[in-house]
């Protein structure tokens, strides 16, 4: 039996597989967390393959500004892989975010810093130029107008960009930006 079998065979606290926990965890997401994962998946198919390698997900991760290791990174994979080929395809992908959103004790702190990572010059805003660089350094195939779009959307006090409070409302999901990846990789993994 291999190592990943074995693991989803494990019987948890609560006297249940790990596999019955994931299919529990699975069935809690909205569709519009489904739907945000997917284009988060697509921004992370760097080569459109339909699957994330370790390769891809460890560039992502660098280029959100999170460093893991990369034990870090092939535990996150081993986690959810059934396959053991060391890919995540999309079931996978979202059974490890919901349980990374899961795992998140710290939700403000993770959308500190992924607010950081978008407000480069660290003025405290994030302007149209700062998000399209940032989306353009993840390999997000938006154009500068759809990044001026998704700031419209999401500015609330309409001041022409985001700032934390206008950027965690939309990370909690209280203002719908479809096209702003929610990225809750906690760097804690």
């Amino acid at each position: 039996m291999s190592t990943v079998s074995r693991q989803k065979s494990k019987k948890s606290s609560r006297g249940s597989t790990t596999s019955d926990d994931d299919s529990r965890l699975m069935s809690t997401l909205t569709a519009e967390q489904i739907s945000e994962f997917k284009e988060a998946f697509d921004l992370f198919d760097v080569n459109g393959n339909g699957v994330i390698g370790f390769t891809e997900l460890q560039t992502c991760l660098t280029k959100m500004g999170f460093s893991p290791d990369p034990s870090e990174i092939q535990n996150m994979i081993s986690e959810v892989d059934e396959s053991g080929r060391g890919e995540l395809d999309f079931n996978a992908f979202c059974e490890l975010m919901a349980r990374r959103m899961q795992d998140d004790d710290d939700e403000d702190e993770v959308i500190a810093k992924q607010f950081s990572i978008f407000d480069r010059d660290q003025d405290g805003f994030i302007g149209p130029v700062e998000m399209f660089v940032v989306f353009q350094e993840l390999g997000a195939p938006l154009t500068f107008d759809e990044v001026e779009e998704i700031i419209r959307k999401a500015d609330v006090d309409y001041d022409g960009k985001l700032g934390f409070e206008d950027f965690e409302k939309v990370m909690k999901g209280i203002t719908t930006v479809e096209t702003l990846q929610n990225l809750t990789f906690n760097g804690n993994s």
